[in-house]
C-alpha cells in the first residue's frame, strides 16, 4: 500500500470533530470562549468567577431539561 494515501488518510476523531462542529457552531464558539477565558485567567476576578458560576448554573439546567424531555419522551 501507498504510504502518503495512508498518511493523507483524515484521522477519524478529527472527522468527528468537525462534523459536531458544522452541526453545532455556537457551541463550539462557548467552547472555545470559556477554554480562552479560564486559561487566560479570567477565572481569578469576582467577575470571572461570577461569569463562570453563571455559565454554570445555565448549562447544568440545560442538561437537566434535555434529560427531563428525553426520559418523558420514551415509552
Amino acid at each position: 500500500m501507498n504510504d502518503y494515501a495512508e498518511r493523507d488518510r483524515p484521522v477519524p476523531y478529527l472527522t468527528t470533530v468537525g462534523e459536531t462542529i458544522r452541526r453545532h457552531p455556537l457551541e463550539a464558539v462557548g467552547i472555545g470562549f470559556l477554554t480562552g477565558f479560564v486559561m487566560g485567567g479570567g477565572q481569578q476576578s469576582r467577575i470571572g468567577q461570577g461569569l463562570i458560576a453563571f455559565a454554570a448554573r445555565f448549562a447544568v439546567r440545560q442538561a437537566a431539561m434535555v434529560a427531563l424531555s428525553e426520559a418523558l419522551r420514551r415509552p
